[in-house]
């Protein structure tokens, strides 16, 4: 039986994740790959994942200061999910996005986990012990989130392999060990303490 586009997906960005983790040696929850594959899949829409009105997209600091004012519990923690997957997409899909906006990355990274563990906070006050605590794992391991999405965005080129200083931004931001060999394969020299490079 032929799969249809939605399945090919799933399985596509499934297979992808699975190997971006063997591949960098993470070990990460089962049921956080399960929902990096849930996001890859809601943000075919971009509708799902980012906020707009009139004047055109929502900044994302308004949909956090949004979010938390909500009387809802369950709205509330509803829109700070929303607040965390969009940071997490935006941060790992769309490095080079940065390069021509007032916030960097780490912002993105700092919003992004912050609304999760603020859901997970949630979730613990509606009595919910015994669910996965999924969203305080969402938080505590953010920037490996943000480093397996900025792979699978580079096998669909979506980000400029090129850019050694969104490379460098991204290896700032996340400390991630593999980030820091590739800068090195290309020739930078980085001295962690100082934040400069030199080629």
């Amino acid at each position: 039986m032929e799969q249809s586009p939605y399945e090919q997906l799933e399985k596509f960005f499934s297979k992808r994740i699975f190997s971006i983790l063997e591949q960098h040696n993470l070990d990460l929850d089962e049921f956080i790959q399960i929902y990096m594959v849930s996001l890859c899949l809601k943000a075919v829409r971009s509708e799902n994942i980012f906020s707009f009105d009139s004047e055109g997209e929502v900044p994302l600091a308004f949909s956090w200061g949004k979010a938390i004012k909500e009387a809802s519990q369950f709205k509330r923690f509803k829109d700070l999910v929303a607040v965390g997957d969009r940071s997490l997409y935006v941060a790992g899909f769309f490095s080079d996005y940065f390069n021509q906006q007032l916030f960097d990355i780490d912002y993105y990274i700092q919003m992004g986990s912050l609304a999760y563990e603020q859901a997970s906070d949630i979730q613990t006050r509606l009595n919910q012990e015994k669910e996965i605590k999924i969203f305080s794992l969402l938080a505590k391991h953010f920037k490996d989130l943000v480093f397996i999405m900025s792979e699978l965005s580079e096998d669909m080129n979506m980000t400029n392999n090129k850019n050694l200083l969104a490379l460098y931004e991204r290896w700032l931001a996340t400390k991630n060990k593999h980030l820091l060999k590739r800068l090195k394969e290309k020739g930078i020299v980085v001295f962690e303490q100082e934040e400069r490079i030199i080629h």
